[in-house]
Parts: structure tokens; C-alpha cells; sequence
């Protein structure tokens, strides 16, 4: 996929908890597909899966009082990316990478956040899934994970 996945106000769900005041989320999925060519090809090129790799952002508005995130990097957890009321990314098993504080740029006042996660695979032997909203699983054994 080229271009990531997007909603603008889409719920977003970390450890099982609603993020209050989502404001939008983005998945970007990729795969290094190998080419190759051989004997038994007659010439023509084919091409075998390569390890997939999931990651994205999610986004806050800081309200009442500027709240804590609710995410810190290095966290692990299950997040949920709803595309509607009912149908959601589930990713087992996500790593926040990175937390981005917006501010309001004449008072800079903290306005929202943004939080950068990636797929993190089997952390603890547990594994780790990727379920899309239609259903389709794409396990750890076809997942790339962190440090593969």
C-alpha cells in the first residue's frame, strides 16, 4: 500500500481503554517482496512475499487541562484503530515509538498529541496479531517484528 490508511475521527482504543479526545489515526503497511528469477522461470521474473511491516500514528487533542498522554514510548499494547462504530485494526502486540507534543503557537499552550507506533511482533513469546476490519489476520510468523 502506497499511501497509508487514514481516518480523521476515527476511536482509538490503547490497552483495552478508549483514547479520550482522538482526533484521527493513520496505518502505513509494507512489504519488502523479493524478486527473483531462475532456471525454472524461463526468464520471467516472480516475486515471493517479504516480511511485512506495520506502523503508524495516532492523534489527541489535549483537553481539560492539558491530561497526561496516555501512552509513553517503549509501552507495548493492544491497539485498536476503529473505522467505524463496530469495525477496528486490531494490532496485538503495538510499540509506541514516539510521543509528538502540538502547541498553540502564539501562547504555547499544549494543544495535542501525536503518537508514532509500529507493529513489535512477539514481545514476551506471547506472539502478536494484525487483524484488518474485514477479517483478514496477518499473524507474527508473516509480520516483521523489531530487531528482525
Amino acid at each position: 500500500m502506497a499511501n497509508p490508511l487514514t481516518s480523521i475521527k476515527g476511536t482509538v482504543k490503547w490497552n483495552g481503554v478508549e483514547v479520550a479526545h482522538a482526533r484521527g489515526w493513520t496505518i502505513n503497511i509494507t512489504a519488502e517482496n523479493q524478486k527473483y528469477a531462475s532456471n525454472k522461470t524461463k526468464g520471467k521474473r516472480g516475486c515471493r512475499p517479504g516480511i511485512i511491516t506495520v506502523s503508524g500514528t495516532f492523534r489527541t487533542y489535549a483537553a481539560d487541562g492539558a491530561p497526561s498522554p496516555p501512552a509513553y514510548p517503549g509501552q507495548i499494547a493492544r491497539l485498536q484503530l476503529y473505522t467505524d462504530d463496530t469495525n477496528y485494526w486490531d494490532i496485538v502486540n503495538a510499540i509506541i515509538d514516539g510521543v509528538n507534543h502540538a502547541v498553540e503557537n502564539e501562547t504555547g499552550a499544549l494543544v495535542g498529541y501525536e503518537f508514532t507506533w509500529s507493529f513489535a511482533g512477539k514481545d514476551d513469546a506471547t506472539g502478536g496479531s494484525i487483524k484488518a476490519p474485514d477479517g483478514t489476520m496477518l499473524d507474527s510468523s508473516i509480520v516483521g517484528e523489531i530487531g528482525s
